[in-house]
């Protein structure tokens, strides 16, 4: 009798060392998963490829001496800014520079004034000081026409038939602005080792972009008017991710596994397919990793 009466003095107190946590069928719950959630929406979503691209100056302008002579002045330094019909350099002939200081010296004969084709930056100085004799051809500076910005983007040639005379890309410095441009030329060759095409855009912007500088160029891709869309955090997925599915909420506490596909995704959506999702549904989006099906859980804001 009295190993009897402690078996029973025994028992609820192995119910009450059971925890937190029962399992009633298919159905666990839990009072310490708290999770975010999110709605699914109706809407637009645009795919794009992001490629890398470079500023490139198009139109540079070698300066050349017309005549053999020495270098009188120099006007210009590497990085000057200059108008066009500045002068740049001027340049002393050899039967000038003899004659100087007589009578003889025909005053301005044989001074020549070399001077900018067109408004740009010098971006090379091939002399290093005055008073040094150059043979005529021989390359003074470079002038690089700052009007002729363009981005070069490297295309991989399955993407050829997205590329169009005139559309719109957008553009993404590594300052994190961002700027429009217009696809102006497009290569008819293509790179024989990358499989690569080259394509020039022409930037809408009045701002002064240093050569050489790398860029980021997204290019539409694909477009869906209007579709069933999510979070890319909600969407859970196997490891090889040929299965995807959500945890939508079916009351406030209770989640339950609904599997979909996937379609268009971008950076931060994804196109899903469900007959058991739809418009204004409730999924978790933050805490889902790792539940079960049907699961009890506390949503926070």
């Amino acid at each position: 009798m009295r190993n009897f009466l402690l078996s029973l003095l025994f028992i609820p107190f192995l119910v009450s060392c059971g925890g937190n946590q029962t399992h009633e069928g298919n159905l666990v719950t839990s009072s310490g998963i708290q999770v975010k959630t999110t709605r699914v929406i109706k809407a637009g979503i645009k795919n794009s490829v992001d490629l890398n691209g470079k500023t490139i100056f198009l139109k540079k302008n070698t300066i050349t001496s017309p005549i053999s002579g020495y270098v009188l002045k120099m006007k210009v330094q590497y990085g000057d800014k200059v108008q066009m019909n500045d002068t740049l350099f001027v340049i002393q002939t050899k039967e000038n520079k003899a004659l100087s200081g007589t009578a003889n010296s025909g005053a301005e004969n044989g001074i020549i004034a070399i001077k900018a084709s067109s408004p740009g930056i010098i971006n090379e100085v091939n002399i290093s000081q005055e008073g040094l004799f150059v043979s005529e051809g021989s390359p003074l500076c470079t002038l690089v026409d700052n009007r002729m910005m363009f981005v070069q983007m490297s295309v991989p040639f399955q993407y050829n038939n997205l590329l169009e005379a005139g559309k719109s890309v957008q553009v993404y410095l590594p300052d994190e602005t961002t700027m429009v441009a217009g696809i102006s030329k497009i290569m008819p060759f293509v790179d024989d080792v990358s499989q690569t095409q080259n394509v020039l855009l022409k930037l809408n912007t009045t701002r002064i972009l240093p050569e050489n500088l790398n860029v980021r160029i997204k290019l539409e891709h694909t477009y869906q008017k209007i579709t069933t869309l999510l979070p890319k955090d909600a969407v859970l997925s196997n490891e090889i991710q040929n299965e995807f599915w959500v945890m939508k909420m079916i009351n406030d506490t209770l989640a339950v596994k609904t599997p979909l596909t996937i379609g268009i995704q971008n950076d931060s959506l994804v196109e899903v397919n469900s007959s058991e999702l739809k418009e204004g549904d409730v999924v978790i989006s933050e805490g889902a990793y790792g539940l079960p099906d049907s699961v009890t859980v506390k949503t926070v804001k």
